[in-house]
């Protein structure tokens, strides 16, 4: 396992024919410079014909046009074996629509099985959201031709009412 920075990694005198960028990581890239540097050194880890997955939120206009202060629940799991629940509230700060960035402000409760809160957090961040046309330009861009686009994880076609958009690339052959 190599921590790395994912806008220029490197691991020397290695290639791979798989690459994924999971769990909407992309995202955090706020700025078009740092997604096609990030791109671009997956590119220059695939073996010519390599693949890259990769996953976008699809940006629908509800989630777009939530007013400031608006709150999700965004999860909410049990872990039985440790006796508590992990919830997570979603909070809208700001959002630039000109930048395609909302600041989101995420309040994380652990909770034990008796209802008194064992741990609070707070983390805030920003997320760059996506649209389709615009993914499928930026891997062109960085060299990678399309193969698929999805509307989730289990090959579902994408349509307007998707939660995701999965993307399917290949490093050409040469």
């Amino acid at each position: 396992l190599i921590q790395s920075d994912m806008r220029d990694f490197q691991v020397p005198d290695c290639q791979f024919d798989l690459a994924t960028v999971a769990v909407k990581s992309f995202a955090y890239l706020t700025e078009l410079e740092d997604q096609l540097r990030c791109l671009r050194a997956i590119a220059a880890h695939l073996r010519p014909g390599g693949m890259l997955v990769i996953d976008f939120m699809h940006p629908r206009p509800e989630w777009v046009g939530a007013a400031n202060g608006s709150m999700r629940d965004d999860l909410l799991q049990r872990v039985p074996q440790r006796g508590f629940t992990v919830s997570r509230v979603e909070s809208v700060v700001s959002t630039d629509l000109a930048r395609q960035v909302r600041i989101i402000r995420s309040a994380y409760e652990v909770i034990d099985d008796h209802g008194a809160l064992l741990a609070k957090r707070f983390v805030e961040w920003q997320y760059r959201w996506t649209h389709r046309f615009e993914a499928e330009h930026l891997l062109e861009r960085a060299g990678f031709a399309l193969e698929e686009v999805y509307g989730g994880y289990q090959h579902q076609p994408f349509t307007a009412e998707s939660a995701a958009m999965v993307f399917v690339g290949r490093k050409p052959a040469r």
